[in-house]
């Protein structure tokens, strides 16, 4: 399955692209960001079976100063998108450099002929589960996207209904709507007098009677 970023082009996906796209079980990213590189793009990323595989291809070097620039830019690539991973996933990343066709270039780097990604994915030995692939693929979309466009949309918070003016809410609203207060309601006192207030005047009422009550029978 093809995932294409927002500025992407179908009809620019090179042959590269195009054999990816071919590879069932597959969730592929075109044309994303490089993360710490923002001038730069990464080709591919692949997702499925056999976990995160970054593809890059023939183009500008970052590393255009050092011996294998194409080891140095697929270490960095896959690098890069492995910090975006939690922990359970970081040592599913791999990453190949994928060429129109095998020619006389010595590198380090995985160079895999274009014709034959399909079959090199495919053999991966499996280590997501079709959920798993959904869930990073989906992942890796929102971080990957160079507009920002997806990441936004992603932390959208969802709107809750708000109540008509007067209204209280329901049991069940106050269960599920975090936002509605559930504290009791604190009931109206049905005695005028606070619980201090009462104690004091039973207190007077016990000093005042008997007195009162003495001057009587000496009145008598």
């Amino acid at each position: 399955m093809s995932i294409q970023s927002p500025t992407g082009d179908p009809v620019a996906i090179s042959s590269v692209g195009r054999a990816l796209d071919r590879t069932a079980g597959w969730r592929i990213l075109h044309d994303v960001r490089w993360p710490g590189h923002p001038q730069a793009r990464l080709a591919h990323v692949a997702v499925g079976p056999g976990g995160v595989v970054v593809v890059l291809e023939d183009g500008p070097n970052l590393h255009e100063g050092v011996r294998d620039g194409a080891a140095e830019n697929l270490a960095c690539a896959t690098a890069a998108v492995t910090a975006l991973l939690g922990p359970a996933h970081r040592k599913t990343v791999r990453g190949l450099h994928a060429v129109e066709r095998r020619g006389e270039t010595s590198t380090r780097a995985a160079l895999v002929p274009a014709a034959l990604l399909p079959d090199v994915l495919a053999q991966l030995p499996h280590v997501l589960t079709p959920l798993e692939t959904v869930i990073v693929a989906a992942h890796l979309r929102v971080e990957l996207d160079p507009t920002g466009a997806a990441h936004r949309v992603a932390r959208v918070p969802q709107p809750t209904a708000a109540p008509e003016p007067g209204a209280e809410a329901s049991d069940e609203q106050q269960a599920t709507d975090p936002t509605t207060d559930v504290r009791p309601r604190l009931r109206r006192r049905w005695w005028p007098l606070g619980p201090g207030r009462l104690t004091g005047l039973l207190v007077v009422a016990g000093l005042v009677l008997p007195w009162t009550a003495g001057l009587v029978v000496h009145a008598l």
